[in-house]
């Protein structure tokens, strides 16, 4: 997989020269580290012989209730304000959704 994406942005490079810019490299990069630190966690859950499929709709929950607290008007939360009661909430809702799944699959053995 990792040779496809090469490949690809190799292939894109004569119609595209400012791909290979520091700048867009750096801010590519930045850009997909939330997604490889899933990837990374998910490998070592398929590895050991699980398999979960819940991550990606815990994150997705996660975000959706972040944003939504960010900007619910009742707060009246402004620029640093908002962001940290948004991760808060973020990190509760994941927190909440993967204790339950710990719970579900250790105590209920599902």
């Amino acid at each position: 997989m990792l040779a496809l994406a090469v490949a690809y942005f190799l292939a894109l490079l004569p119609v595209a020269p400012d791909l290979a810019n520091p700048e867009n490299l750096q801010l590519i990069l930045s850009n997909m580290l939330p997604l490889l630190l899933v990837a990374v966690g998910q490998m070592f859950v398929l590895i050991t012989g699980g398999i979960d499929l819940s991550v990606t709709s815990t994150i997705a929950l996660a975000s959706v209730a972040g944003a939504g607290t960010m900007v619910w008007p009742a707060l009246g939360l402004q620029g640093a304000a908002a962001m940290i009661v948004g991760a808060v909430a973020m990190l509760l809702v994941a927190g909440t959704v993967g204790g339950a799944n710990g719970i579900a699959i250790t105590r209920l053995a599902m």
